[in-house]
């Protein structure tokens, strides 16, 4: 037989078998101890069970694995004193059981003897010492031998067998058969290893379903520990990983930390290299793969992914993003698998034109296949049907940018003014929203259209415009926040508004830095950066003031942005996001060795 230490020492290496055996070996001495303590077999079923469940979740802490039997015994002694407490009405034993008797309902003959001789049994145990008890419940339980019971209790074998001969001595004989025959009926369920592996597991999942994160991520890691490679385990790890992750990434309060996000990935990996290919497990590793700037690794996991799943509607989803992983590092590489994401049958008409928004729109233009994205999203943009919804103005954001690459300069403003046109007649989907898609689509006009068009006139008449309608937007907010009653409804409305103007009046600025109009964009961005303070923000502050000539502005404005205490700003820093706009904006050359710039630029953390 294995002695305790080598099981141990098996379990602690992940073999759940040598655990199993640890139950098996000791789980009547465990019960017959509950028993004794609280003469319901089903009580002292349940706390058997929790016993183990500690046990198996405190192994490691366990000094010496020759000891396991104590260990185990005080933890099943405490889980009776705590079950005590629990019942701080109880009274005396015979006389609970007596009342407990007394007051059943009636029932068949057979029913009410049965019940009446196994009250009597408890009731007459009840009567012994309590080292006497436990002897007595560990012995007429499933043969356990007098070695067992003593290496179980802490004691000599010779004070196991006294206990039980005085015990035998105080009970009559007529009652030590009822005895015999009472407790020796009381078993354990065959599958009890099974349910304390998986009350440990549900115990996880509770705390996951609260979204008590670090409680979750605590319980499963004492499942892993213990059991490496179980599955549920280690997905329940990385969920609750992702849990606190995601909760770190909420809006712009926590600052970010790295050896969080890193033992997500972890967990995410390992669940996938055990099996996990459900979707939350799957785009949870994706993501984190994105947010710690490590794009060529995610690349290559949604390919395998993606080869290997027979979901249409994954596979399709899984090659868009391979093809957004890869693109600026292999162009060609990315546009042949949106090629291969295209080719992917049963995907909706609908679903099929958003994959060509964003990046893709700028990757088809960077391998000289924008007249294709031209083409090919136009006969897919009469599905979108009305009313007008913010895909609509995505569809007309990427048709703007991708004619401004082709330099159809004259094209582009007929399209932004046929989008205008559509937003004056027909109905919308988000009202607050749209002041958003007004002033951007000017804000394209100007940086795609008139300004390379050198239309002076035009392009400060769209200014004008893009103006005029943030004003509006900002006297319609604080209209409608002051008009609201409900205080719930008037921060959620205020919130809503905030989020759109600042994505309206930072946009407008950049896209005024890239018509050349500096001035006017820095006034945008400072405005800008008293709403949304950012490290995009900075950067792109930054840049402007380069253009415009302006080195010791835009050193300041970067001095600005490491200074910051806002954590979306270290977030981002902590991304790269400084480094790499500092090294590959042109804007940046000219002072790309000068020692000022160098010694901030060269202070971000790496990941």
């Amino acid at each position: 037989m294995n002695r305790d230490r080598d099981l141990v020492e098996r379990s602690l290496r992940g073999e759940l078998r040598a655990f199993s055996a640890l139950v098996d070996r000791y789980r009547y001495a465990v019960f017959g101890l509950c028993l004794g303590h609280t003469r319901d077999a089903d009580t002292a079923e349940d706390m058997t069970q929790e016993a183990f469940i500690k046990a198996f979740l405190k192994l490691r802490e366990l000094a010496d694995p020759d000891r396991f039997a104590p260990w185990l015994r005080r933890m099943a002694i405490n889980e009776c004193r705590m079950w005590h407490r629990r019942r701080p009405d109880q009274i005396s034993l015979s006389e609970a059981e007596m009342e407990a008797v007394a007051g059943q309902a009636p029932s068949p003959e057979d029913e009410r003897v049965s019940r009446e001789v196994r009250q009597t049994v408890l009731a007459a145990v009840g009567q012994l010492s309590e080292p006497q008890q436990q002897v007595v419940t560990l012995f007429y339980l499933e043969e356990l031998s007098l070695d067992q019971i003593a290496a179980f209790l802490g004691i000599s074998p010779q004070t196991a067998n006294q206990r039980l001969y005085r015990a035998r001595r105080q009970l009559k004989q007529e009652m030590l058969n009822m005895v015999e025959e009472t407790l020796g009926k009381q078993k354990l369920p065959k599958n009890f290893t099974e349910e304390v592996i998986t009350a440990a597991l549900q115990r996880g999942r509770q705390l996951l379903e609260a979204q008590r994160w670090p409680e979750a991520k605590a319980e499963f890691r004492k499942v892993v520990s213990a059991v490496p490679d179980h599955l549920d385990a280690q997905r329940g790890l990385a969920l609750a990983l992702n849990g606190e992750t995601r909760e770190m990434m909420k809006g712009d309060q926590k600052p970010l930390d790295k050896k969080l996000l890193l033992e997500g990935l972890s967990a995410h990996e390992e669940a996938y290299r055990l099996g996990a290919r459900d979707q939350e497990t799957v785009w949870n590793l994706a993501e984190l793969y994105s947010d710690l700037d490590r794009d060529a690794e995610r690349a290559r996991f949604l390919e395998t992914y993606a080869a290997e799943t027979d979901d249409p509607e994954q596979k399709f989803r899984a090659l868009r993003q391979v093809c957004i992983s890869y693109r600026g590092g292999d162009n060609d590489r990315a546009f042949a698998f949106h090629r291969k994401a295209l080719a992917v049958e049963g995907i909706p008409p609908k679903e099929r034109l958003i994959a060509y928004f964003g990046p893709p729109a700028r990757l088809y233009c960077f391998v000289g296949q924008a007249d294709l994205w031209l083409t090919e999203a136009e006969a897919l943009y009469p599905h979108l049907g009305m009313p007008l919804t913010d895909t609509h103005y995505t569809y007309y954001r990427d048709q703007i940018t991708t004619l401004g690459w082709l330099g159809k300069h004259r094209e582009v403003v007929q399209a932004g003014r046929r989008y205008l046109e559509l937003l004056e007649k027909e109905a919308v989907t988000e009202p607050i929203q749209c002041r958003w898609w007004i002033s951007d689509t000017w804000a394209l006009l100007i940086s795609r259209g008139f300004g390379p068009l050198h239309d002076e006139e035009g392009m400060r008449a769209a200014l004008q415009i893009a103006q005029d309608n943030l004003r509006a937007y900002d006297a319609e907010w604080q209209s409608a926040v002051a008009r609201e009653t409900d205080t719930q409804r008037r921060r959620e409305l205020d919130s809503e508004y905030r989020r759109f103007f600042e994505y309206a009046i930072s946009n407008l600025g950049v896209e005024c830095r890239e018509a050349g109009l500096f001035e006017e964009a820095i006034l945008l961005m400072e405005r800008g950066l008293k709403f949304r303070e950012g490290g995009y923000e900075y950067l792109h502050l930054a840049i402007a003031h380069m253009q415009k000539g302006d080195h010791v502005g835009a050193l300041e404005v970067l001095r600005r942005m490491y200074q910051s205490a806002a954590p979306r700003v270290k977030r981002e820093i902590f991304l790269r996001v400084a480094k790499g706009t500092f090294y590959n904006n042109p804007a940046f050359a000219s002072v790309q060795e000068d020692a000022a710039f160098l010694e901030l630029i060269e202070s971000t953390p790496t990941v």
